[in-house]
């Protein structure tokens, strides 16, 4: 390359945009420290996850960003996250600390109650658009409730076959997580039972607790959206 004034004004140009957006960087990590470190937690989150589209593989962000969640009374993202600091963290202290909030996140039952809520949310939602009340919400399903999301005999087609012969299907969303998915497996993921069994998306992975629900894989790593319209939560539809 021939070296002029141009060329070297180029290079100096390059250096110091480089340089500015390491400082913006900096900056933008040192107010989400400070905002999480101050436990404004519902202002930290967007900047946590603004650095995370630029940093997808800092362990330390991911915990902070599941912490956030968990704060903010959001334990299916905060499992996510906490769970992949669990997974790939190098760190035993973070590694600890992120399996001893996802341990709280399960004791609380936090998972449990935020899906209720949102089952029932979606159910009533759908029910008020149907023009009609129900002091059931899962009353839209003619001719009783569906299958549960437990598996029968330990086998994902044992389960199909249990839920067919009862008149009911996999729910036909081709975005929701049911049985009907190809690539259900046994993995060992610390905070949960050895008899649950796993989806997995990429880096990311989603047990049987989130059948019904919208997975969605846009955008980078999978993330559950809530449950789906279609079967209400639930994973099944009648045949």
């Amino acid at each position: 390359m021939k070296w002029n004034r141009q060329t070297a004004t180029l290079l100096v140009l390059t250096c110091s945009a480089t340089a500015a957006l390491a400082a913006d960087a900096n900056a933008e990590w040192a107010q989400a420290q400070q905002l999480f470190q101050s436990g404004d937690f519902n202002r930290a989150l967007p900047a946590l996850l603004s650095l995370d589209k630029a940093f997808p593989s800092n362990v330390k962000l991911h915990y902070m960003i599941g912490m956030s969640y968990k704060n903010i009374g959001k334990p299916a993202q905060a499992e996510r996250e906490l769970g992949w600091v669990s997974s790939y963290a190098q760190d035993a202290a973070l590694k600890q600390s992120a399996l001893t909030a996802l341990s709280e996140l399960k004791s609380n039952a936090d998972l449990a109650r935020a899906k209720k809520r949102e089952e029932e949310k979606a159910a009533a939602a759908t029910t008020a658009a149907a023009g009609k009340k129900s002091s059931n919400p899962l009353e839209i399903f003619a001719g009783g409730l569906p299958p549960s999301k437990a598996l029968v005999h330990d086998s994902v087609g044992a389960t199909v076959q249990e839920a067919y012969r009862k008149g009911w299907k996999p729910c036909t969303n081709s975005r929701c997580l049911n049985y009907s998915k190809p690539g259900w497996q046994k993995m060992s993921v610390a905070g949960h039972p050895d008899t649950d069994i796993w989806m997995s998306f990429g880096r990311m992975a989603f047990s049987q607790n989130h059948i019904g629900d919208i997975i969605d894989t846009a955008g980078g790593d999978a993330r559950d959206t809530g449950p789906c319209m279609t079967c209400l939560g639930t994973g099944w539809v009648k045949k």
